[in-house]
């Protein structure tokens, strides 16, 4: 079983990176552990990713599913107590994201792919690197139950926070602040709020965290993100998570009307925690990885799909250009690190400044600002919703291609 290019993991990003690089007439496998794909958090969309759907060619198939537009975010956040929103249509890019049930959301994207020709095989799971010489040649794959060597010019590594590939060949730095827990679940008869914010997502700063709200096509799903030693109970546990979710929801006269005609449903919650961290390398001879088998920030701003996808357009157009011109490889992924570390540093310096909920409002703005100020000329509000909408990966991976020939000839 020989490719030009092997992909670990059927995501968001696995799913780009594969459909990129069949429409460059790329032999792609992708392998992908689920027969179907399973559920996932990371429900809320950024803008960001609307021009990577059209440039894959995926744009129509979740436009018209008929999830929920997403045309900005609704805050309680900072010292002023009452809501602020932003609305991704001041910005003048493109007007509405999407809230998605992820498991739908990732059957699209990849079944994409599939249709542009990529061999995507299911179930299959990752078993080792194969290498020679220093560099990663393919993969020792279980593929339901036997067991293949798939050959590859370059491994990709999809597979998010399991990380098969690049916690082999490198480490994961966990973030020294942003030590939280997450606690959610889902609701049937969820209010939403009043037009035009009916779609939007919604961020609410509590005494000891923040809660979020996300309206879906047939239900909502609601969170609570406390730092990991504020959870109650000591060793915490499952329980004492649920108890915290659910007093926080009541809690909350907000999240307390909008659930005032909702059931929640089967009494399931869920949890995640110590999410922060960053892998000291994006690459090596013959791999490359996305989205967070690199790394994961934190959910308050939205942004694990948006870098998946990103940092999966990035890495197709390096693979291309690698295999059309090996003598320049290394400084093209070189270029890819720095453009997606980039990406990454930028959005961690951010939340950690949101995260102090006492600024004013003004202040998260002109924060937003001074990282983005050698790029755009932009107002203060302008600069928090490019970068709070994903638009400010486009200015990386639209031109990507030209910028590194521009930097390598």
């Amino acid at each position: 079983m020989t490719y030009d290019v092997l992909i670990i993991g059927g995501g968001p990003g696995g799913a780009t990176t594969a459909a990129v690089l069949a429409k460059n007439g790329i032999r792609v496998a992708l392998i992908e552990q689920e027969t179907s794909l399973r559920y996932h958090i990371g429900e809320s969309q950024l803008i960001g990713i609307v021009p990577i759907l059209h440039e894959i060619g995926a744009f129509e198939k979740i436009d018209t599913y008929g999830f929920v537009q997403k045309r900005g975010s609704t805050y309680r956040w900072g010292s002023n107590s009452q809501l602020w929103n932003i609305q991704f249509e001041e910005i003048g890019s493109y007007t509405y994201s999407y809230q998605v049930d992820r498991a739908i959301f990732d059957s699209l994207l990849l079944e994409n792919a599939r249709e542009l020709g990529v061999d995507v095989i299911q179930p299959a799971r990752f078993l080792s690197p194969i290498e020679n010489t220093g560099r990663v040649i393919g993969a020792k794959v279980q593929i339901r139950d036997s067991h293949h060597n798939v050959h590859a010019n370059y491994v990709v590594d999809a597979s998010g926070q399991s990380a098969v590939i690049s916690s082999t060949f490198s480490q994961r730095v966990m973030d020294p602040i942003l030590k939280n827990v997450a606690i959610w679940s889902y609701f049937e008869g969820g209010k939403t709020l009043p037009a035009p914010y009916s779609g939007n997502f919604l961020g609410l700063s509590v005494e000891d965290g923040w809660m979020w709200y996300i309206p879906l096509r047939d239900k909502v799903s609601v969170g609570y993100v406390t730092a990991s030693h504020n959870a109650t109970g000591h060793p915490v546990s499952k329980k004492t998570l649920q108890q915290e979710f659910f007093s926080q929801q009541r809690k909350d006269p907000i999240i307390r009307e909008l659930l005032s005609s909702a059931t929640n449903i089967d009494n399931r919650v869920f949890t995640s925690s110590d999410w922060s961290y960053m892998m000291n390398r994006f690459w090596g001879p013959g791999w490359m990885a996305i989205g967070d088998a690199c790394g994961f920030i934190d959910p308050v701003l939205s942004s694990g799909t948006y870098f998946a996808m990103t940092s999966g357009y990035l890495v197709a157009s390096s693979i291309i250009e690698s295999l059309e011109r090996p003598d320049i490889e290394v400084p093209i992924m070189m270029f890819y690190e720095q453009s997606f570390r980039q990406l990454l540093t930028q959005m961690l310096d951010l939340v950690k400044y949101f995260y102090d909920r006492n600024r004013s409002v003004n202040s998260y703005f002109w924060k937003a600002r001074q990282l983005v100020a050698d790029e755009v000329n932009l107002s203060a509000r302008q600069a928090f919703i490019y970068m709070a909408s994903g638009t400010h990966g486009n200015t990386i991976f639209q031109p990507f291609k030209k910028t590194v020939f521009k930097n390598l000839q």
